[in-house]
């Protein structure tokens, strides 16, 4: 009996606590990312593609607030998987760039890294940023004066690993955006 009291408590924590707990913290920071597409869209070349000029840019997108901690306090970074994002760019009715961006997973700590090194990485991870590239016809933009003011139709989905679970969420919006050169 002396033996088996140990394991049924353990258990009787473990389910009734621990888990829950855990499930509640994983809800919590799941629905606390954010979502953010920057306000510029840096042109960064403009260069021939068979008979055509086409237009490079490049707009900033990023996952916020990644940083969590668990049932007992310890920071963790929320997985990001399977991460996509779209956009249109349009100008006067007429789409001047298309972006297609995808990550099989964004960064985290892998734990085994000792403490101080450990520690500022969830502190470099919770707010994670990415170049995403899009590509139009140059045409299009050519005659315009600088800075030219676009509205950014995106969308954007994930899965989010959590320390227990795991869900798929997707983004989407329009936001205004200035074409400039970088």
């Amino acid at each position: 009996m002396i033996i088996i009291f140990p394991s049924v408590f353990v258990y009787a924590r473990t389910a009734s606590v621990t888990i829950p707990k855990t499930d509640e913290l994983d809800f919590n920071a799941i629905h606390n990312i954010e979502m953010m597409v920057g306000k510029t869209a840096n042109l960064t070349k403009i260069g021939k593609a068979g008979a055509a000029e086409e237009a490079s840019y490049l707009v900033k997108v990023g996952m916020l607030h990644r940083k969590h901690v668990d049932w007992i306090g310890f920071p963790l970074i929320l997985g990001v998987d399977d991460f996509s994002f779209k956009a249109s760019g349009i100008y006067q009715n007429k789409v001047i760039f298309i972006c297609n961006h995808f990550e099989t997973s964004l960064p985290i700590p892998t734990g085994n890294e000792p403490w101080r090194t450990y520690l500022p990485l969830t502190d470099k991870y919770d707010n994670t940023f990415l170049d995403v590239s899009c590509y139009g016809d140059a045409s299009t933009i050519s005659r315009l004066p600088q800075p030219i003011p676009i509205t950014l139709t995106w969308s954007a989905s994930a899965t989010l690993v959590g320390d227990r679970n795991l869900q798929e969420l997707s983004w989407n919006s329009s936001q205004g955006v200035k074409i400039i050169h970088s």
